[in-house]
Protein backbone atom coordinates (compact mmCIF):
# COMPACT_ATOMS: atom_id res chain seq x y z
CA UNK A 1 0.00 0.00 0.00
CA UNK A 2 1.14 3.38 -0.30
CA UNK A 3 -0.23 6.91 2.19
CA UNK A 4 -2.47 6.18 4.79
CA UNK A 5 -5.51 7.86 4.61
CA UNK A 6 -6.92 9.10 7.75
CA UNK A 7 -10.95 10.35 8.73
CA UNK A 8 -10.60 13.95 9.43
CA UNK A 9 -10.47 15.44 12.99
CA UNK A 10 -10.96 19.07 13.85
CA UNK A 11 -12.35 20.71 17.16
CA UNK A 12 -13.27 18.77 19.51
CA UNK A 13 -11.69 14.55 19.41
CA UNK A 14 -14.38 12.37 18.50
CA UNK A 15 -13.84 8.46 19.97
CA UNK A 16 -15.62 7.29 16.79
CA UNK A 17 -13.12 8.62 14.33
CA UNK A 18 -10.30 8.59 16.55
CA UNK A 19 -11.13 5.27 16.64
CA UNK A 20 -11.61 4.58 13.06
CA UNK A 21 -7.84 6.33 12.39
CA UNK A 22 -6.80 3.68 14.80
CA UNK A 23 -8.24 0.21 14.07
CA UNK A 24 -10.51 0.81 10.92
CA UNK A 25 -9.53 -0.40 7.08
CA UNK A 26 -5.93 -1.45 6.41
CA UNK A 27 -5.81 1.14 3.93
CA UNK A 28 -7.20 3.93 6.20
CA UNK A 29 -6.26 3.76 9.63
CA UNK A 30 -2.45 3.04 11.59
CA UNK A 31 -3.72 -0.55 11.03
CA UNK A 32 -1.64 -0.56 7.94
CA UNK A 33 1.20 -0.78 10.12
CA UNK A 34 0.37 -3.64 11.50
CA UNK A 35 1.36 -6.45 8.43
CA UNK A 36 0.35 -4.26 5.40
CA UNK A 37 3.21 -2.27 4.50
CA UNK A 38 5.29 -2.85 1.72
CA UNK A 39 7.72 -1.38 -0.71
CA UNK A 40 5.43 1.75 -1.28
CA UNK A 41 5.89 2.80 2.11
CA UNK A 42 10.30 2.05 2.22
CA UNK A 43 11.99 5.59 1.54
CA UNK A 44 14.51 4.18 -1.01
CA UNK A 45 17.79 4.82 0.42
CA UNK A 46 16.70 2.22 2.75
CA UNK A 47 17.57 -1.48 1.98
CA UNK A 48 15.97 -4.33 4.43
CA UNK A 49 17.96 -6.19 6.04
CA UNK A 50 17.82 -9.95 7.84
CA UNK A 51 17.77 -8.76 10.79
CA UNK A 52 14.36 -6.60 10.01
CA UNK A 53 13.01 -9.79 8.86
CA UNK A 54 10.71 -11.63 11.62
CA UNK A 55 11.63 -15.48 12.78
CA UNK A 56 9.62 -17.86 10.43
CA UNK A 57 7.90 -14.76 8.32
CA UNK A 58 9.54 -16.63 5.40
CA UNK A 59 9.97 -19.96 6.29
CA UNK A 60 9.64 -22.47 8.89
CA UNK A 61 8.69 -26.36 9.05
CA UNK A 62 7.98 -29.25 11.41
CA UNK A 63 8.94 -32.92 13.06
CA UNK A 64 7.02 -35.38 14.48
CA UNK A 65 8.50 -38.88 15.29
CA UNK A 66 8.56 -41.80 17.71
CA UNK A 67 10.84 -44.71 18.98
CA UNK A 68 8.97 -47.06 20.37
CA UNK A 69 7.78 -50.58 18.66
CA UNK A 70 3.86 -50.59 16.93
CA UNK A 71 3.00 -53.62 16.12
CA UNK A 72 0.65 -54.57 13.30
CA UNK A 73 -1.76 -58.01 12.52
CA UNK A 74 -3.19 -58.50 9.51
CA UNK A 75 -7.10 -58.68 11.11
CA UNK A 76 -7.20 -55.20 11.20
CA UNK A 77 -6.53 -54.82 7.86
CA UNK A 78 -9.36 -55.26 4.74
CA UNK A 79 -8.36 -58.42 2.40
CA UNK A 80 -7.31 -56.74 -0.63
CA UNK A 81 -5.31 -53.33 -0.71
CA UNK A 82 -7.84 -51.77 -3.42
CA UNK A 83 -10.25 -51.88 -0.71
CA UNK A 84 -12.01 -49.02 0.84
CA UNK A 85 -9.92 -48.04 3.57
CA UNK A 86 -6.94 -50.43 2.74
CA UNK A 87 -4.13 -47.90 3.94
CA UNK A 88 -4.05 -46.87 8.07
CA UNK A 89 -1.61 -43.75 8.69
CA UNK A 90 1.14 -44.78 11.11
CA UNK A 91 1.09 -42.62 14.24
CA UNK A 92 4.93 -41.01 14.24
CA UNK A 93 5.08 -41.05 10.21
CA UNK A 94 1.85 -39.12 10.19
CA UNK A 95 1.15 -35.24 10.86
CA UNK A 96 -1.07 -32.58 10.43
CA UNK A 97 0.02 -29.41 10.38
CA UNK A 98 -1.02 -25.42 9.41
CA UNK A 99 0.73 -23.28 6.89
CA UNK A 100 -0.04 -19.62 8.62
CA UNK A 101 0.81 -18.41 4.20
CA UNK A 102 0.88 -19.43 1.04
CA UNK A 103 3.79 -21.47 0.14
CA UNK A 104 5.46 -21.44 -3.50
CA UNK A 105 7.64 -24.33 -1.90
CA UNK A 106 6.92 -27.29 0.57
CA UNK A 107 9.59 -29.78 1.29
CA UNK A 108 8.40 -33.21 2.70
CA UNK A 109 10.93 -35.57 3.78
CA UNK A 110 10.24 -39.27 6.12
CA UNK A 111 11.96 -42.10 7.12
CA UNK A 112 10.09 -45.51 8.27
CA UNK A 113 12.01 -48.40 9.25
CA UNK A 114 10.39 -51.92 9.49
CA UNK A 115 9.92 -55.99 9.22
CA UNK A 116 7.60 -58.47 8.92
CA UNK A 117 6.76 -62.41 9.42
CA UNK A 118 6.43 -63.23 5.71
CA UNK A 119 8.09 -66.58 3.80
CA UNK A 120 10.66 -65.73 1.65
CA UNK A 121 9.15 -67.00 -1.42
CA UNK A 122 12.75 -68.01 -2.94
CA UNK A 123 13.17 -70.49 -0.07
CA UNK A 124 9.70 -71.27 0.96
CA UNK A 125 7.06 -70.11 -1.70
CA UNK A 126 5.36 -67.31 -1.78
CA UNK A 127 2.41 -67.15 0.75
CA UNK A 128 0.67 -64.31 -0.97
CA UNK A 129 0.78 -61.84 1.74
CA UNK A 130 2.35 -58.05 1.04
CA UNK A 131 3.64 -55.38 3.64
CA UNK A 132 2.70 -51.89 1.75
CA UNK A 133 3.58 -48.28 2.73
CA UNK A 134 2.02 -45.31 0.32
CA UNK A 135 2.27 -41.70 1.62
CA UNK A 136 -0.44 -39.50 1.00
CA UNK A 137 -1.23 -35.87 1.06
CA UNK A 138 -4.54 -34.24 2.10
CA UNK A 139 -5.90 -37.64 1.69
CA UNK A 140 -4.68 -37.63 -1.96
CA UNK A 141 -1.81 -40.24 -2.79
CA UNK A 142 1.21 -38.30 -3.56
CA UNK A 143 2.26 -40.18 -7.16
CA UNK A 144 5.27 -42.91 -7.16
CA UNK A 145 5.21 -42.67 -3.36
CA UNK A 146 4.88 -46.25 -2.67
CA UNK A 147 7.37 -48.78 -0.82
CA UNK A 148 6.68 -52.87 -0.47
CA UNK A 149 8.88 -53.78 2.67
CA UNK A 150 9.84 -57.54 1.47
CA UNK A 151 9.46 -60.71 3.65
CA UNK A 152 11.68 -61.34 6.62
CA UNK A 153 11.18 -65.15 7.37
CA UNK A 154 13.42 -67.75 5.94
CA UNK A 155 10.62 -70.43 6.41
CA UNK A 156 7.38 -71.72 6.31
CA UNK A 157 7.43 -72.28 9.94
CA UNK A 158 6.03 -70.04 12.58
CA UNK A 159 9.06 -70.36 14.61
CA UNK A 160 11.74 -69.99 12.18
CA UNK A 161 14.23 -67.11 12.95
CA UNK A 162 13.42 -63.43 11.42
CA UNK A 163 16.10 -62.74 9.06
CA UNK A 164 17.38 -59.44 10.37
CA UNK A 165 19.00 -58.74 7.07
CA UNK A 166 15.91 -58.30 5.63
CA UNK A 167 14.79 -55.71 7.92
CA UNK A 168 14.09 -52.40 5.76
CA UNK A 169 13.91 -48.01 6.07
CA UNK A 170 12.01 -46.37 3.88
CA UNK A 171 13.97 -42.80 3.17
CA UNK A 172 11.68 -40.68 1.34
CA UNK A 173 10.49 -37.10 0.01
CA UNK A 174 8.81 -34.73 -2.13
CA UNK A 175 8.15 -31.29 -3.37
CA UNK A 176 4.94 -29.63 -3.78
CA UNK A 177 4.61 -26.34 -4.97
CA UNK A 178 1.81 -23.29 -4.35
CA UNK A 179 -0.03 -24.52 -1.17
CA UNK A 180 -2.39 -22.84 -0.01
CA UNK A 181 -2.10 -21.50 3.36
CA UNK A 182 -4.58 -23.55 6.22
CA UNK A 183 -4.70 -26.89 7.53
CA UNK A 184 -2.92 -29.34 5.79
CA UNK A 185 -2.41 -33.47 6.30
CA UNK A 186 0.67 -35.91 5.36
CA UNK A 187 0.11 -39.47 6.11
CA UNK A 188 2.80 -42.49 5.69
CA UNK A 189 -0.19 -45.27 5.48
CA UNK A 190 0.45 -49.37 5.68
CA UNK A 191 -1.21 -51.88 4.45
CA UNK A 192 -0.31 -55.67 5.76
CA UNK A 193 -1.53 -58.91 4.37
CA UNK A 194 1.09 -60.56 6.60
CA UNK A 195 0.34 -62.06 10.40
CA UNK A 196 2.67 -59.29 12.05
CA UNK A 197 4.18 -55.95 10.82
CA UNK A 198 6.85 -54.30 13.01
CA UNK A 199 7.59 -50.90 12.80
CA UNK A 200 10.55 -49.12 14.44
CA UNK A 201 12.39 -45.63 13.98
CA UNK A 202 9.92 -43.58 12.11
CA UNK A 203 9.74 -39.95 11.29
CA UNK A 204 8.55 -37.34 9.30
CA UNK A 205 9.53 -33.13 8.74
CA UNK A 206 8.48 -30.24 6.51
CA UNK A 207 10.38 -27.04 5.12
CA UNK A 208 7.74 -24.58 3.64
CA UNK A 209 9.24 -21.24 2.14
CA UNK A 210 6.93 -17.79 1.27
Amino acid sequence: MSDITLTTLSGTADAAAMNENLYEEATSSFRAINGYLDTDNKDSSWTVGANQIRNQSAASGRMVGLTGNLDYVSIIFPEENTDSGAYTAVPGCSMAFYLPFDVSLLVLTWTIQGTNNQRMPEESGDDGTVNEFKMFFDNVFLSKQFHAFPSGRSAASSTAAREIWRDRIWSGHAIKGDVSSGFHTLECRLFNSSNTTRIRIRNMKIVYFK
